[in-house]
């Protein structure tokens, strides 16, 4: 690490430029995670060191992770990378996690009156000799960042990004589904009986003894969902594979996993991948069997989902990025997502 002033002088900046500095980094970052209530899982060290460790060994790639301290507090956490942009001659700094993580923030302890974003961006305005373009995705709407002056010598643009669904869930599952549309809950009744009447039927929560063999599951259900309408689905790659196997372990050991399964017959034939905390569960992908599909699996194990995100008491069941119709069947209301690009100054006037 190295550390620099920023912006203020109660607050300094270190960077974090190895795999190695970030492992031993990952625990006070996790402390900070807990005191950040409106913090996502894709934030936490359990999903975003195992990001680097299986994607980061890229040619022109660099780690350059900051870390904002207040008073030798740790305050703001940045996971950033700097690498060639579409243009290779363009250097640009990226989020750890981009491409497959929804929520790309900094991590912002609730209790900093901004200077933490400040001393962030005074870093990168102190060092922008290094990068030509600083491109920020997937900014929850309400971010410190969104509303945050910009250092002399920078300029930013942003834009609206992406919708999210989201779901309001009930005290308990007896007032939730009783909200549903009569639709929904008639195919959820009818795929359950049907499933019911031809083998036995059970659903399950991964734990350290089955984890690997969810995991498994996750990868062949998805994969099966997704040929069966002739796409490759979002799984493809022994790096996409190693990162989940990675970040399934650690994300189970930080109590952040919500990884279910519907047992068909004796086999796990629907998965739902997710990831919960601080009141919140995101339905990140899941699959099923495609022979089973007219009895709707895939709205069964999303049901058991929320009776389970319900139980451990959380508020909300978000649907992540997309505007697909089952999510809205459910309920969901749209939340917006958006982009920062952070530029020079005197940076040319040019589509980035």
């Amino acid at each position: 690490m190295s550390t620099a002033v920023a912006a203020s002088v109660s607050v300094a900046v270190e960077e974090i430029t190895s795999a190695e500095a970030l492992e031993a980094f990952a625990a006070e970052w996790a402390e900070l995670w807990e005191r950040c209530p409106a913090a996502t899982p894709f934030q936490h060290p359990a999903w975003l060191v195992p990001w680097w460790n299986c994607f980061g060994a890229q040619p022109g790639w660099a780690l350059w992770t900051l870390a904002a301290r207040a008073h030798g507090r740790l305050t703001a956490v940045a996971p950033l990378f700097i690498h060639p942009g579409p243009d290779p001659s363009v250097r640009q700094v990226s989020p750890v996690g981009i491409a497959n993580t929804d929520y790309l923030g900094p991590l912002l302890d609730p209790a900093d009156d901004g200077s933490a974003t400040a001393a962030l961006l005074a870093h990168l305005a102190a060092h922008a000799e290094r990068w030509d373009v600083c491109d920020l995705e997937e900014i929850r709407e309400g971010d410190p960042l969104l509303s945050a002056p910009m250092p002399d010598g920078l300029r930013a643009e942003a834009s609206p990004q992406s919708l999210c669904p989201v779901l309001a869930l009930a005290k308990n599952a007896e007032e939730f589904f009783a909200a549903r549309s009569s639709w929904l809950r008639r195919n959820l009744r009818r795929g359950e009986r049907r499933l019911s009447e031809q083998a036995p039927l059970a659903f399950e929560t991964a734990d350290g003894d089955t984890l690997d063999e969810f995991v498994d599951a996750f990868f062949r259900l998805h994969e099966e969902r997704w040929a069966a309408e002739g796409q490759d689905g979002l799984l493809q790659g022994e790096l996409m594979r190693r990162f989940h196997r990675e970040s399934s372990e650690r994300l189970m050991d930080a109590g952040l996993l919500r990884l279910h399964g519907m047992r068909f017959d004796g086999r796990l034939a629907a998965i739902f991948h997710g990831l919960g905390g601080h009141g919140r569960v995101h339905a990140y992908l899941g699959g099923f069997e495609p022979g089973l599909g007219r009895d709707n699996p895939g709205t069964l194990i999303a049901g058991y989902a929320m009776e389970q995100a319900m139980a451990e008491g959380a508020r909300e069941f978000d649907f992540l990025r997309g505007q697909e119709k089952y999510k809205y069947d459910w309920g969901a209301a749209d939340q917006r997502t958006h982009r920062i690009r952070i530029l020079h100054a005197d940076s040319p006037e040019r589509a980035w």
